[in-house]
This record gives structure tokens, sequence and C-alpha cells, in this order.
């Protein structure tokens, strides 16, 4: 599991410009190729392979371990 944002902020620390608009296009297309479930909190996108409800995806991000 993964968002947009982790995404961005990994390309930025290996020295790419990423901007967050792009990261969701590309994103959004390779989930859609691959078939990978996503929700939306209203700043990023939580991407996942497994199907899972979108409380459980939420609660993840909010505690991890």
């Amino acid at each position: 599991m993964t968002t947009t944002l982790e995404v961005k902020m990994d390309l930025r620390q290996q020295g790419y410009v990423a901007f967050q608009s792009d990261v969701s296009h590309w994103m959004d297309r390779i989930a859609q190729e691959e078939g990978w479930v996503y929700i939306c909190n209203s700043e990023f996108r939580i991407y996942s392979q497994v199907s899972m409800e979108p409380w459980l995806m939420e609660l993840l991000i909010l505690c991890p371990n």
C-alpha cells in the first residue's frame, strides 16, 4: 500500500522533479493497468494491490503498526 504523497516524496529524495498532479496521473494509469484499488482522502490517493474496505485502508495509514 502506498500514497501518491509517498511516491512524490520518494522521487524528490532521489533527485527527480515530481509534482503531485503528475504523480497522481501516472499512479492512476498504473493502477488501472495493474488492477489496483485506491481511495482518495481529498489530498492524495491511497493505493493498494489488495481490495479492502476504505475505512481499513485509512486506519492502516493512520496506525501503520
